[in-house]
């Protein structure tokens, strides 16, 4: 064997050895990443974004994820049985038991629009605390709503969102918000304390969230689709 033919050949035993050490160097390729995917799904004028869904075992809850642009989650956990569940504001609260035994797995989890209602914050006026508001001055409600029926035209009738003063039961004060046309919002409603006769010192903030008859506002039938309070001890004196 000639000089360059040994040459050639020890250079390719030098490549094959060094090939066959990068190789046992790798690291193999990592197992499918297991992942539970759940699909809300609702009506055409309902929106799932944005939606918690819950993911349990053994009724404790493993991961909760909110749903992204087209109604999904997906949870990397191991293989087994699991339930998945929804309690979200304006749907029906739902769960659904899974058995989780593919690498990737898709689960559709319906979910039914409901009618609620619920106070998120009360403010009011600046430089006044709820021990020394005085009979005149105004208190906003921030409430937000949703349906699981919009109301659009009369003879269905709007809906209307109002907010009430109440001590042991009995209307106070009121205000009404502007009609809501939508499925689900926020609205602020802002009224004045009306009842100047005697102080009060136990009251409640509630929200109604009503369909108005024909002819409204004004006049008509009302029905209340649901309805929020929370107690607000506000204690206000007679006069201006």
């Amino acid at each position: 064997m000639t000089t360059s033919r040994r040459s050639f050949v020890f250079a390719l035993l030098v490549l094959v050895v060094t090939s066959a050490c990068g190789k046992s160097s790798m690291s193999p390729t990592p197992p499918p990443v297991n992942g539970l995917t759940v699909v809300l799904q609702t009506d055409a004028n309902h929106s799932v974004v944005g939606v918690t869904v819950s993911l349990l075992s053994d009724g404790a809850v493993v991961q909760q994820v909110s749903a992204d642009n087209i109604g999904r989650v997906t949870f990397a956990v191991p293989q087994g049985q699991y339930s998945v569940g929804v309690n979200s504001f304006g749907f029906v609260p739902v769960s659904q038991d899974v058995s989780f035994s593919q690498p990737a797995q898709t689960v559709n989890l319906s979910l039914s629009p409901k009618n609620e209602i619920r106070i998120m914050s009360i403010a009011l006026p600046v430089g006044v605390t709820a021990s020394n508001i005085k009979c005149g001055q105004n208190v906003i409600v921030h409430l937000e709503y949703a349906v699981s029926q919009a109301y659009p035209t009369i003879p269905d009738g709007p809906l209307s969102v109002t907010a009430i003063i109440s001590d042991d039961g009995v209307k106070t004060s009121s205000g009404s918000g502007t009609y809501a046309r939508s499925f689900y919002g926020k609205v602020s409603l802002s009224f004045g304390i009306t009842n100047c006769d005697s102080p009060f010192t136990t009251n409640y903030i509630i929200g109604l969230l009503e369909q108005t008859g024909p002819g409204r506002p004004g006049g008509g039938i009302q029905t209340v689709h649901a309805a929020d309070s929370v107690p607000y001890p506000l204690v206000w004196q007679p006069g201006p």
